[in-house]
């Protein structure tokens, strides 16, 4: 149907009323998608947020391979350290003994 045969078969008045409950269900459904879309948005911005958080933290607390290579280096030598001075105290213990065992 066209619209001016609608004016005709219903009068100005009803195509009006119709077209007007048209616009406001239109404009209903736009206000729902925009409070739905608000909401997403204030999730992925919460999602961003807790990300950036984690990166923080990451960068703050991040070794390097080099630095965790060097802080093994040096465990490696502390355990070194201590496994000669238990070899020492071994042989000490064995001479204070008169070499019983």
């Amino acid at each position: 149907m066209e619209f001016t045969s609608l004016i005709q078969t219903f009068g100005s008045g009803a195509v009006i009323v119709i077209l007007l409950s048209i616009l406001v269900t239109e404009i209903r459904s736009s206000r729902k998608l925009m409070s739905s879309l608000e909401s997403t948005i204030e999730d992925q911005d919460e999602k961003l947020r807790q990300l950036a958080e984690q990166v923080a933290w990451l960068h703050d607390n991040h070794t390097t391979r080099e630095e965790m290579y060097r802080q093994m280096e040096g465990w490696r030598q502390e355990t070194g350290e201590i496994k000669s001075s238990l070899a020492r105290m071994d042989e000490r213990l064995y001479q204070l003994t008169g070499g019983r065992r």
